[in-house]
């Protein structure tokens, strides 16, 4: 492969904090003005804001969503659901999570990724043991890595694009969620952390039902599409 179509560096920032930082600043401007698109997890505080750099308006940020089916009661396995074939392009079938923060004034969110009960490989350590298993796993932190992929994905394509350019695309070809409720089930975990789970452990969870809502605050520019966004990037 030609070092041209190596796709540039993505930096996916998984953390971050409630104060500005002038130096992390200065750096991210210093790695876009070289080439770097810097994705960054809008934070887990809900109505309470998003968190630094993901707010910085340079960062393409992410929140999160879930599914409306997740742990749908005719799957008695619990786990069984996750090989269902979901109509991604339906916005019903889709919610704000709602741990996902909210862009408040001065704020800027850019997209929407799928960061709630979301099924990944890990390991996990409980009384001094570590343990390999899947999990599943909640958190913008786990929605910010789909969209460093798809931008990923884009860079390969054109290996030109700006994280401005970026940040357009997958912006205007992003799935629009509306204000409105879904009606949900939701997971609370037994052992364990309260953000995760083991597969092994899926016996000892429970659900119950609730009804999420949301207004304009949480959806940023909506829900990522990587096929629309891939197509929508242009050729160099």
């Amino acid at each position: 492969m030609a070092l041209s179509a190596i796709p540039r560096l993505l930096i996916n920032s998984a953390g971050g904090g409630s104060s500005d930082d002038v130096l992390v600043r200065a750096a991210i401007d210093y790695a876009i003005v070289h080439g770097v698109v810097v994705v960054a997890a809008a934070g887990n505080s809900g109505t309470d804001g998003m968190i630094f750099p993901a707010r910085y308006a340079p960062v393409i940020s992410a929140g999160a969503t879930a599914l409306v089916r997740n742990f749908p009661p005719e799957d008695p396995t619990l786990i069984q659901w996750i090989l269902n074939d979901v109509a991604e392009g339906d916005p019903f079938q889709h919610l704000i999570a709602r741990f996902s923060a909210w862009e408040l004034p001065g704020q800027d969110l850019d997209v929407l990724a799928p960061g709630a009960v979301v099924p990944v490989a890990g390991p996990l350590v409980r009384g001094g043991v570590g343990l390999v298993d899947y999990n599943f796993v909640a958190g913008t932190s786990f929605a910010s890595p789909h969209v460093a992929g798809i931008a990923a994905l884009m860079l390969q394509k054109n290996p030109g694009l700006t994280a401005a350019q970026i940040e357009q695309i997958l912006e205007n070809t992003a799935l629009p969620l509306p204000p409105g409720c879904r009606n949900v089930r939701v997971p609370v975990s037994g052992p364990g952390h309260w953000w995760s789970f083991r597969w092994t452990d899926i016996a000892n969870i429970v659900l119950f039902d609730a009804t999420v809502c949301w207004n304009a605050s949480p959806a940023g520019h909506d829900l990522v599409q990587a096929d629309a966004a891939l197509a929508a990037t242009p050729l160099p």
